[in-house]
């Protein structure tokens, strides 16, 4: 039932983005028109399954290890795409390129006192993930 919720959940968040941003947000949407609906459909099948797994608190620290090595390979690899010219890998092109190091994120809204959604996105993703994301950021520092 959980994994279900899941899905939901992220399907329907992920589709709110997709319908309502005028720029694609979706990586699969910046190379092919409406293949942001196919990826959103794989990530809420991802989410229920990741849900299905951390379930099982014996092996939740293992998944949680896969999980954080996919999501790096992933990240990392749309990096150097991005950097070596395939500009649909980075958000606003390689000329405004910034990289998402935490340090400079939460210092960041603290020093223009206001909250922005990176802020938030790495609050969230601390509170979600526990030490797993705790323990990256501070090593990314």
């Amino acid at each position: 039932m959980l994994s279900i919720a899941t899905f939901l959940f992220v399907f329907t968040i992920l589709s709110f983005i997709q319908v309502k941003l005028e720029k694609p947000m979706l990586l699969a949407e910046r190379f092919i028109e409406h293949a942001g609906w196919i990826e959103i459909f794989v990530i809420s099948i991802y989410a229920a399954f990741i849900v299905s797994k951390m379930k099982d608190t014996a092996k939740a620290p293992i998944w949680r290890l896969r999980i954080w090595i996919l999501f790096s390979i992933v990240f990392f690899l749309q990096l150097i795409l991005g950097l070596l010219g395939v500009e649909q890998c980075l958000m606003k092109g390689i000329e405004h390129l910034h990289l998402p190091i935490p340090a400079l994120i939460v210092c960041g809204y603290i020093y223009r006192a206001e909250i922005g959604f990176m802020f938030i996105f790495f609050l969230s993703t601390i509170l979600l993930s526990g030490r797993g994301a705790a323990i990256c950021a501070i090593l990314v520092q």
